[in-house]
């Protein structure tokens, strides 16, 4: 199993960067990923694609394994652009192999979330396979509280960490064709039409999305009472808490 990271950044952030989310604040940046990347690829079999959407790359990067950098990328849909991009890229070049991984991450992403997918990704190696075809899977769904469609409690992949099996990636590039080109200036704009709308695409083709717990365990955000429960007790429940001690 090799598990392809599609990493992405826009060109103008520094590659390390302090982010505050309501009261909280994380350190984050493509530095911290990175980090993560080099320790796991001594027990991980890795790849990485770094997508710089808006301009150039500014500084090179140190990888401990096979890496490929495209910058100069358009920025029309944010961060699905540059996902959508290296899906194409993958889909025409390369043959691919079912059983291995596509995990899609910014740079945004709390260390503590990646880390969680890639220790979901060792434990997969050596117990029963689980990673179902056709389905993603992430550390984040969105919080009622955080929302900013107040009372709005919509649960879905956020884009700034996912990961399903490399031939669902194709699911991924029918969505992409089926959105009207339009820049979201709008946090609130782009949740709706692109986390939101990926989601719901997902779940009307009956495929399914779960959130990863730091436990490990999975929890389908189709149980939706079980993810409304997590979602409002999160900041007491070291399951879910985005800002974790890696």
């Amino acid at each position: 199993m090799t598990v392809h990271i599609f990493l992405i950044d826009f060109f103008s952030f520094p590659l390390a960067r302090n982010k505050l989310v309501k009261w909280c604040t994380y350190q984050c940046g493509m530095s911290p990923i990175i980090s993560l990347v080099n320790s796991y690829s001594r027990v991980l079999d890795l790849s990485v694609s770094i997508c710089i959407t808006g301009g150039p790359l500014q500084q090179p990067i140190a990888l401990d394994c096979p890496s490929t950098v495209y910058d100069r990328l358009p920025n029309l849909f944010q961060d699905f652009s540059g996902y959508s991009f290296i899906v194409k890229h993958f889909l025409r070049n390369f043959k691919i192999n079912p059983s291995d991984v596509s995990l899609f991450v910014n740079s945004s992403c709390p260390p503590a979330y990646f880390k969680r997918c890639l220790d979901l990704l060792l434990d997969y190696k050596s117990t029963t396979p689980f990673l179902k075809p056709y389905c993603f899977y992430s550390p984040s769904v969105s919080y009622l509280f955080r929302s900013r469609f107040f009372w709005n409690f919509h649960p879905h992949l956020q884009s700034y960490c996912f990961m399903s099996t490399l031939s669902s990636i194709s699911l991924f590039d029918d969505f992409i064709k089926s959105l009207a080109p339009a820049f979201f200036n709008k946090k609130k704009d782009y949740i709706y039409n692109l986390e939101i709308g990926f989601s719901d695409f997902l779940l009307s083709g009956n495929y399914n999305i779960y959130l990863v717990d730091s436990h490990l365990n999975v929890h389908s955000i189709r149980n939706y009472i079980y993810i409304l429960y997590l979602n409002i007790f999160y900041l007491f429940d070291s399951r879910l808490n985005p800002f974790a001690k890696l």
